[in-house]
């Protein structure tokens, strides 16, 4: 499926240095951020000509039309310099069809802070704090140690019969935990991925086996409403972008009477409209504690000045459950 904001530029990229006509059989098409810029300077909007936002193309969603036409992708290979490549650039991150690890946690006292916000890295905390992401790995101790931007070393490898010189480049990972014997990183995400490009698993996986000696294990992670997802990599040749495969999945689900005494708050992936109450000018949503799981329903006031239902719940000013504006007999807990 193309991707509207990027298909145009991308077609006046490709028309502009008459990149259709290179053989990509025979290796790839090197292109700089200031020729992206060049081509698109007409262009009104930021996400129509800003190289970076242009080569992000982090799912097979966001690539254009001219790239899905051509069986391309985009790598950077240097700061301000691309190579676009011919070839498989993603991998899928397949349904999970397990049952559910039922995870029994042994904190001591709630994590308040964890449960502010609602990001990736916010709840891969939560896993790691736990000891979820230590279940999951089995290979002993862990400890945080890698944590943001970082600049990989120089290294070659291969996409298909080409082969790509990466002259440093900016990586990150969500988190990066150490063992005696292994560096865990993890790429994390908040919402529901089909594929992900094998780079953002790649190029930290290359940086950290240059710059350690011990095991390096990509993993990918998500939470979804109450469970938590993990899938485990491995590159069979460290020279080879494509030769990823999925080790093992699990999901996990906090055992509710494992949960220490918390403030409930609902999970906003779990929130779904309900109904408009006309005479009371109030949308009714449910949801789940993003802690413990408990369903309950919020009665919220309309923000936006209509007089029918809320049909795109934007009248969710926060998610709190114990401070309701209505009678929690009828609308409270359940």
């Amino acid at each position: 499926m193309p991707n509207p904001s990027k298909d145009v530029p991308w077609q006046t990229i490709f028309d502009t240095y008459d990149i259709n006509s290179h053989d990509f059989s025979k290796g790839p098409y090197f292109i700089t951020a200031d020729q992206i810029k060049s081509a698109c300077q007409d262009f009104k909007k930021n996400v129509e000509k800003e190289p970076r936002i242009l080569c992000y193309q982090a799912q097979k969603k966001d690539k254009p039309r001219v790239f899905n036409e051509n069986n391309l992708f985009v790598l950077p290979v240097k700061n301000g310099k691309y190579a676009i490549i011919q070839g498989e650039g993603y991998t899928d991150i397949p349904e999970i069809l397990s049952k559910p690890i039922y995870f029994e946690t042994d904190l001591k006292f709630p994590l308040e802070s964890s449960l502010v916000g609602n990001s990736e890295m916010q709840h891969l905390d939560y896993a790691f704090a736990i000891g979820m992401v230590q279940d999951f790995c089995m290979v002993g101790e862990l400890y945080l140690t890698i944590r943001g931007r970082k600049y990989t070393p120089a290294f070659s490898f291969n996409v298909g019969k080409s082969i790509i010189h990466q002259q440093s480049v900016q990586t990150e990972v969500d988190a990066g935990y150490e063992g005696e014997k292994h560096i865990i990183l993890i790429e994390g995400k908040n919402s529901k991925m089909k594929d992900i490009i094998i780079r953002q698993l790649f190029y930290p996986y290359k940086k950290w086996s240059i710059d350690t000696n011990k095991i390096v294990l990509p993993l990918f992670f998500e939470k979804r409403g109450q469970e938590y997802m993990f899938w485990m990599y491995k590159f069979t040749d460290k020279e080879d972008y494509n030769s990823i495969q999925l080790v093992r999945s699990a999901k996990y689900v906090i055992k509710k009477n494992s949960v220490v005494p918390h403030k409930c708050i609902v999970d906003p992936d779990s929130i779904g409209y309900i109904g408009y109450m006309k005479e009371r000018k109030l949308a009714l949503c449910d949801g789940n504690c993003i802690v413990c799981g408990k369903e309950f329903l919020r009665a919220l006031r309309p923000v936006h000045g209509t007089i029918g239902g809320c049909d795109d719940v934007c009248c969710q000013d926060d998610f709190s459950h114990d401070d309701f504006s209505h009678d929690e007999s009828l609308y409270g807990c359940t």
